[in-house]
Order: C-alpha cells, then sequence, then structure tokens
C-alpha cells in the first residue's frame, strides 16, 4: 500500500504578501511515496516493555542498493525519532529511537538457522532467537556480529525478522540444540 507523508511546505522566494493582495500565493506540497510494513514493536516505558502493533513507514527507494529500504535501513539510519503508526487507535506519533527495544515483522521468512541464542534484555525478559551469521568465517563469532556498529542487530523468531536494540541487551547465551 503506498501512503504519502507530507514532507514539507515552502513558499517560492518570490513570495511576498502585499496590503492589496487578495490571497498569498498556494503553498507547494512535496510529497514521498512510502510503503507501509506492519510490524510488532516492543517500546520501553521505563518499567517495562510494551508490545503492540504498529506499521513503519518505508522508503520506496533504499540509500544503499537497489530496490526498497529495509526495516534494518530504516532503524540503522541515525534519526532520533522515528515515525509510527499504531494500527489500534489510528494515531501517528514519533517514538525515540533509543527506546525501541525491538521490532518483529509480521512476514514469514524461512531460513537456515546456525544456532539459537537466548537474548536477556532489560527488565529480565528474555527472547529465544535463531541466529543467521551473515560474516564471513574469520569473524563468525556471535560477538564478532554483535559488537558491529549498527544499533539494531537482525534475529529471527518463529521465522519472523527481529531487530534488537544493542542499548536493551543484557546478555547472550549460545542455546546448546
Amino acid at each position: 500500500m503506498k501512503k504519502y507523508f507530507r514532507l514539507l511546505t515552502f513558499r517560492p522566494r518570490n513570495y511576498i504578501i502585499t496590503p492589496e493582495a487578495k490571497q498569498p500565493m498556494e503553498a507547494i506540497d512535496y510529497k514521498i511515496p512510502k510503503i507501509e510494513v506492519k510490524v510488532e514493536i516492543a517500546i520501553d516505558n521505563g518499567t517495562g516493555f510494551e508490545l503492540d502493533e504498529y506499521a513503519v513507514y518505508l522508503n520506496k527507494f533504499s540509500r544503499y542498493r537497489k530496490g526498497e529500504e529495509t526495516i534494518f535501513e530504516f532503524l540503522n539510519r541515525r534519526n532520533e525519532f522515528i515515525p509510527i503508526h499504531h494500527i489500534k487507535s489510528d494515531r501517528f506519533s514519533l517514538v525515540n529511537i533509543d527506546r525501541v527495544a525491538y521490532i518483529r515483522e509480521k512476514e514469514k521468512f524461512p531460513a537456515h538457522y546456525e544456532m539459537k541464542i537466548d537474548i536477556q534484555l532489560k527488565y529480565n525478559k528474555h527472547i529465544e532467537v535463531d541466529h543467521i551469521n551473515p560474516l564471513p568465517g574469520s569473524q563468525s563469532r556471535v560477538q564478532d556480529y554483535i559488537n558491529q556498529d549498527p544499533p539494531f542487530l537482525l534475529f529471527y523468531k518463529n521465522e519472523q525478522k527481529i531487530f534488537i536494540n544493542k542499548s536493551v541487551i543484557i546478555k547472550i547465551s549460545e542455546q546448546i540444540v
């Protein structure tokens, strides 16, 4: 589903309101096409995580490659606040990216998983996830993966992508399968 957001309204440089003018020139709206993706977002409220269904709006074109922007790119683009749409209340809001504990996509992605990992988050919350190691062999340890630059890391849970904010991770343990 395409969505359009009102990016900005501006007035041309020659925009002048004179006393004899009946109405100022109309503002010009620029619309940027967006792709709606429904996700579950856990927001850190200071005493626990509030998990609910939201929609996020991704760019039609990725900044880094051909194709549409991914949630991974959306979360790791270093914006302090991200727009979200609460499905149940039909309200838009901006949420501080540092307060987003994790985002889980609704779509299923079957894949070959290398290991199970138990991730302990703040407030003693545990998430058991599957890990697919995207790093080359010499850097294929879990430690190498979690010490990368992006603040959000990709894991899988029940064949769904889950993006976990490193700032809420307390401890990671490999599970023996």
